[in-house]
């Protein structure tokens, strides 16, 4: 995992927490059906109905990317299911599944408001080439954490849910199956879904608010593989070598994206 937001170093260096930054290696590797490429346009060799288009077939993926996120089709996203409907409807199906290919095939294929995700890829070219990596991990971050907070006199407490959340007298409540605590002040850290399984008035008042309601669900998984010797660093994609700090792309044996790093 890496560190996008800018927000975060100053995060990192307040907690003492050392990191690297994250340097690409040029160029990017992909494959996409039974097409090998070291760029994206060798790679729409494997789309011939988007090579064939009159208007997209002599664009750029980056020019693709523009024309679906240009401000008139954006304004009209709130009438998309998903990510995949919009793009289809602006690009071609054939257009939207090249791009899925080249980006995160998931966001085009999970029910993802096409909105919520408008604004993650205006949000990405802010950060693009920004990226940096505590050499633990970003896990890092939370056993620094952890570690302040009980330094400072605090106590965490694992493996007990909130189940009820009262205000009353000035103070707020926090009901668990096993104990109950007092606080003045309270800092919430849910989902949407989440905060649904409490109950009590001031859990009923969060769910009303304008914030938590306009927090979008994205669909998201963990997957680890283990090998037994590393043979990424005798592999070659289109000719060219699988190297450290070099990404790639490949959906038909459920790779996905991944870079190398060792």
């Amino acid at each position: 995992m890496f560190v996008l937001n800018l927000n975060f170093r100053a995060i990192l260096k307040e907690l003492g927490i050392s990191y690297h930054q994250l340097n690409f290696t040029k160029p990017g590797l992909h494959e996409s059906r039974g097409t090998k490429a070291n760029n994206s346009e060798t790679l729409k060799k494997g789309y011939p109905n988007l090579l064939s288009h009159p208007v997209f077939g002599n664009m750029t993926s980056g020019q693709l990317l523009d024309f679906a996120m240009k401000p008139e089709h954006v304004a009209t996203a709130s009438n998309f299911a998903t990510t995949s409907s919009y793009f289809s409807h602006y690009v071609t199906p054939e257009g939207m599944a090249y791009l899925s290919d080249l980006m995160f095939k998931g966001d085009f294929e999970e029910f993802i408001n096409p909105e919520s995700y408008i604004e993650f890829l205006k949000n990405s070219k802010l950060i693009l080439g920004k990226y940096v990596r505590p050499p633990g991990g970003l896990s890092e971050i939370p056993r620094a954490l952890s570690k302040r907070i009980v330094s400072l006199g605090g106590n965490i407490f694992t493996n007990s849910p909130v189940k009820r959340l009262i205000g009353k007298r000035g103070h707020y409540f926090l009901i668990t199956p096993m104990m109950k605590a007092r606080a003045k002040k309270l800092v919430i850290a849910l989902t949407g879904s989440q905060i649904q399984k409490v109950t009590g008035n001031v859990a009923e008042r969060i769910k009303q608010t304008a914030q938590l309601k306009s927090i979008k669900p994205i669909p998201v998984f963990r997957a680890a593989a283990v090998y037994g010797t590393p043979w990424w660093k005798k592999a070659t994609i289109a000719g060219t070598p699988v190297v450290k700090g070099r990404m790639f792309s490949s959906y038909t044996n459920c790779v996905g994206h991944g870079i190398v790093y060792w």
